[in-house]
């Protein structure tokens, strides 16, 4: 872990659509594919809104990849400050209300036991383009797209702080 500590929150979106097109958001498949690929995220929440947690906290998860922060942050590797959290999704319409609720639930969970307020970020913010130009990683991420609704987010978690 990053010796300042943990400080942001990286959203992503996972669906095992390529390997289960009839049951995308099977928790079992979207398992084996992160294992497949060496990746792991902190928090797993499904549709229904059920939240397994994945990788402890205080353990470095793979989520984010070769990385960097918005300016003017502007940190690199990302996983060595960070939580991330995968939501199933988007599905039809997008992501579910109890995945929204769930997602700010755990966030200000996570701010609350910290003591601080983290910063929110989604995977395309870390990973996208620039990532890609600054020789971070080989293909831009677009999770978790432009279905995540985060004004709903930030006024739900806003509510629970």
């Amino acid at each position: 872990m990053h010796p300042d500590g943990v400080d942001v929150i990286v959203i992503h979106s996972v669906s095992a659509v390529e390997v289960a097109p009839d049951d995308p958001f099977n928790r079992g498949a979207i398992l084996k594919i992160f294992c497949g690929y060496g990746v792991s995220s902190h928090y797993l929440i499904e549709r229904d809104g059920t939240t397994l947690r994945l990788v402890p906290e205080e353990m470095k998860a793979w989520h984010a990849g070769g990385s960097i922060m918005p300016e003017p942050d502007g940190r690199r590797m990302v996983n060595e400050f960070s939580i991330g959290i995968e939501l199933a999704g988007p599905g039809p319409g997008g992501f579910a209300e109890l995945q929204y609720h769930r997602c700010a639930v755990l966030c200000a969970d996570i701010e609350r036991r910290n003591g601080r307020r983290f910063a929110y970020v989604g995977h395309e913010e870390i990973a996208g383009e620039l990532a890609v130009s600054l020789g971070l990683r080989p293909a831009a991420k677009t999770d978790p797209g432009s279905a995540f609704d985060w004004q709903e987010f930030f006024g739900l978690l806003a509510a629970l702080r």
